[in-house]
């Protein structure tokens, strides 16, 4: 009797999908991940939330209340991006093949059939391919909201711009001798200070995270106010601690300092052209608040087979006939927001 290859269907792989643990990241893990929305429509509501500091009004006891204005608040409705992949087997590499570190010889039947083995963990293996690529993207999105206040994507079919209406103060670029790279003149910890006050003054909050590349950090530490600074308040950095759960996400903790704590995250991507790309500006320096609202969403998605699937990634196969092959797919719609904008400094310092 030859081997059959049967689909598994799009209920068992899209709940396979979901429980695929891929490496975490930290962008997306440790900013994002505090509120994850899965909608049940093609769209996101997208609330941008302008800052107020206005007080309350007095009136004389007595008198009709004071009508106020509502909250400032800029509401988009957003299609998120679609990602959508599909992978191809041949016969060939489902009948024939071995899974990585497999013998090349069947020896004995008592374990089972190897070959069948061999099929499922290759399907696997592909299926985690595709799931990591999307993780991958999601990482993609959620850096470069925080680096540029937006994103912009370049495909070979169509094009499309996600802008989150950043001030242009949140986003100050330091020339000439005051830039981090000039040790002498430099004044990171003004620098610093200074942010902090305007995004107090735009959101009431504070920034506690600070996220930069290892160069920004190295660059930050040979200022000659750095250093002077962490002398005078005897701030011994060997004694910060990076957790394993930091460097899974392949991110340390290097410092607090001004009550915000510092993070190195060397994060890079294929730009497509063969160019490994950091993920985080490699002349950025981020901060950001754990109080304000940054939220991930994941827009429905739609399929004939299965309807409607409400759910952050969605997986199926099928078997084409002429020629004989095996096709298995995986969708995910996401889109990070940063709901309160104002919350986050994306100063360029080198």
């Amino acid at each position: 009797m030859p081997p059959q290859i049967t689909t598994f269907g799009f209920i068992t792989l899209t709940e396979s999908v979901n429980k695929i643990v891929v490496p975490n990241t930290f962008v997306r893990s440790t900013v994002f991940n505090r509120r994850v929305t899965t909608a049940a429509t093609k769209t996101i509501q997208v609330d941008i939330i302008v800052g107020s500091r206005k007080i309350a009004p007095f009136v004389k006891r007595g008198n009709p209340a004071t009508m106020l204005t509502q909250v400032g608040q800029k509401t988009s409705l957003v299609e998120p991006p679609s990602i959508r992949m599909k992978k191809y087997l041949t016969p060939e590499d489902l009948l024939f093949s071995r899974a990585p570190g497999q013998s090349m010889y069947v020896v004995g039947s008592g374990n089972g059939d190897p070959i069948a083995q061999a099929r499922l963990e290759k399907i696997g293996l592909e299926q985690m391919d595709m799931k990591m690529r999307a993780t991958r993207s999601e990482e993609w999105m959620c850096c470069q909201a925080l680096s540029s206040g937006g994103f912009t994507y370049k495909g070979s079919e169509f094009e499309f711009t996600i802008d989150y209406l950043m001030p242009a103060a949140n986003k100050p670029t330091l020339a000439g001798n005051a830039k981090w790279n000039v040790s002498a003149s430099a004044t990171p910890i003004d620098d610093i200070t200074n942010w902090k006050k305007q995004v107090k003054k735009l959101t009431g909050k504070l920034p506690t995270r600070a996220i930069m590349t290892s160069d920004v950090w190295l660059q930050f530490l040979a200022s000659a106010q750095v250093q002077n600074y962490l002398n005078k308040w005897n701030i011994k950095l060997g004694e910060i601690n990076t957790t394993a759960d930091l460097q899974t996400m392949g991110a340390e903790k290097v410092a607090r300092i001004l009550n915000i704590d510092f993070y190195t995250y060397d994060e890079f991507y294929d730009d497509g052209q063969g160019n490994m790309t950091s993920m985080i500006g490699a002349d950025k320096f981020i901060l950001v608040c754990d109080a304000a609202d940054y939220r991930f969403n994941y827009g429905a998605i739609e399929d004939l087979a299965s309807g409607t699937v409400i759910g952050q990634y969605f997986s199926k196969d099928w078997i084409e006939n002429d020629p004989s092959g095996y096709y298995m797919l995986v969708e995910s719609h996401p889109l990070p927001t940063l709901n309160e904008s104002e919350s986050v400094i994306s100063a360029k310092v080198l």
